[in-house]
This record gives C-alpha cells, sequence and structure tokens, in this order.
C-alpha cells in the first residue's frame, strides 16, 4: 500500500513539474511544438504506468475505494492527456507543413540546425572552413 502511495506521489511531482515547465515556456513564448509534443508525451506515459498499477492493485486487492474512485478518477486524467498529446500532435505536424511552405517542398532546403544558430548568433565570428 505504501508503496503505491509513493508512486503515485512521484507521479504527480513529475506530471506537474511538466505542466510547470509547459506553462513558464509558454508564458516567455520560448516554447517550440516539439517541446510541446516531448513533455505531453512524457505526461502520458507516466500516468499510464499509473493506471496500470491502479487496475494490478485492484485486481490484487480490491477495495470499493479503489474500484469506484480511483480507477475513473485515473481513466479521466490518462484521457485528458492522450486529449493533450493528440492536440500537440496537430500543432506539430503543422508547424512542419508550414517550414516546408516556407523554405520549399523540398525536405534538403530546411536550414540545419548549425546554419539557423550561425544566423541567430551575431556575436560569434562566423568561420569557414
Amino acid at each position: 500500500m505504501q508503496a503505491n502511495l509513493v508512486m503515485a506521489l512521484a507521479i504527480i511531482i513529475i506530471t506537474n513539474s511538466f505542466t510547470v515547465t509547459e506553462i513558464i515556456l509558454f508564458a516567455k513564448k520560448s516554447i517550440e511544438p516539439v517541446t510541446i509534443l516531448i513533455l505531453v508525451s512524457a505526461k502520458a506515459a507516466a500516468l499510464g504506468v499509473y493506471m496500470v498499477s491502479v487496475v494490478v492493485t485492484c485486481v490484487v486487492m480490491p477495495t470499493p475505494n479503489s474500484v469506484f474512485i480511483d480507477i475513473p478518477i485515473t481513466f479521466v486524467l490518462l484521457a485528458t492527456v492522450v486529449a493533450q498529446v493528440v492536440v500537440s500532435t496537430k500543432v506539430f505536424n503543422r508547424s512542419m507543413q508550414q517550414q516546408k511552405q516556407e523554405h520549399g517542398a523540398d525536405a534538403k532546403s530546411l536550414p540545419t540546425v548549425e546554419e539557423e544558430q550561425l544566423k541567430d548568433d551575431t556575436s560569434l565570428p562566423k568561420y569557414k572552413f
């Protein structure tokens, strides 16, 4: 019973820290669609693990509390995070389509990370080797 409580607290801390990170990055307007997708996927994985543990606990030691309260609440939380994954995947795909339209249909015409960093960073001298 205590191991389940410790795991629940760990998952709560993990998911809340991801949510706070999303909020801070969104407030600074510096969040990328891929970052949102990664954070939401990690939250979905954590809540999926918790859902499996709740179901296993209900099968091994069924109590009215676990059957009628824990499973529905966990299912609703997992459903909201899965919906968040779907929405963030759509946002990510739209941003990729927009980048392809801006740079042409050819994926090779997209700038590399190094080119973007050199373009954005004017403090470093640009050397070509």
